[in-house]
């Protein structure tokens, strides 16, 4: 698969041969853009990351925990899995 980029023609090849002239195309929960940005991709990606974030909050807030050590091993159990997702694509 690669990404063809011209100031025509846009989209995403396979086997040299446009398949796709879209956008972006989300692909095993990556978007990959025709322009080659990564701005979609880390947006959506963060947006995953506060959600999950969300929830520990209400989890540590309703049962109480102020151990920092679980706070710690939660955010490395669930939310960092999610910003790193990918980025050796992206080079973050």
């Amino acid at each position: 698969m690669g990404v063809c980029y011209q100031k025509k023609k846009s989209g995403f090849l396979w086997c040299q041969k446009l398949k796709l002239s879209v956008s972006h195309y989300k692909y095993l929960g990556i978007h990959f853009s025709s322009r080659l940005k990564w701005n979609l991709c880390c947006t959506n990606l963060a947006q995953h990351a506060v959600k999950a974030l969300n929830v520990i909050k209400k989890c540590l807030i309703k049962y109480g925990i102020r151990n920092c050590k679980a706070g710690f091993k939660l955010f490395d159990s669930m939310i960092a899995p999610i910003l790193y997702y990918g980025s050796e694509l992206y080079g973050a």
